[in-house]
């Protein structure tokens, strides 16, 4: 499951900044430390970061993943993403001291049966560059022509359909 969500950031990390390639060195040899952020005051699950989240593309960022109470590694889950990470779960790490309060928001969905288990994974913003976040079909268009046909290729080898990818 590890694998499929760090391929699937890649493929959105990718058409998300706008950042010049030269100033972006390879990370593909990089290994990817994940912490378990015992320390965060969230309201149940647990919450684990990757304090930097390596793309050929766009400036590494952190990326913190929660995993409801009772999370299972022999279970599949739904997966959301969620942009501006830093500001979903625990409000004495944010710059305005609030938060989303989405760990608050899906376990009440989930213990009431309302939604389907799931995950979140919430890559957080880089201030400087965050309408890219946004915004990602013009800085996706200023990729060279061989990187966005790469990125539809391993789309497609992944079976992410032109449709999914392009979608809300």
């Amino acid at each position: 499951m590890r694998s499929i969500i760090l391929l699937f950031f890649v493929l959105i990390l990718s058409s998300c900044g706008e950042v010049k390639q030269s100033n972006v060195e390879s990370e593909s040899n990089r290994e990817i430390s994940v912490a378990n952020l015992k320390e965060a005051n969230i309201s149940s699950g647990q919450l684990f970061r990757i304090q930097k989240f390596p793309s050929e593309f766009i400036e590494d960022r952190a990326v913190d993943i929660w995993l409801p109470d009772g999370y299972s590694q022999d279970q599949k889950y739904a997966v959301l993403y969620m942009h501006d990470g830093q500001m979903l779960f625990d409000s004495t790490s944010t710059w305005n001291k609030q938060e989303w309060q989405v760990d608050e928001v899906a376990s009440k969905l989930m213990k009431s049966n309302k939604v389907q288990e799931f995950i979140v994974v919430a890559p957080h913003n880089i201030s400087e560059i965050r309408h890219s976040d946004y915004f990602p079909q013009k800085p996706f268009e200023s990729l060279p022509k061989k990187t966005q046909d790469s990125i539809f290729a391993e789309a497609k080898q992944n079976n992410i359909s032109f449709t999914k990818l392009n979608s809300d």
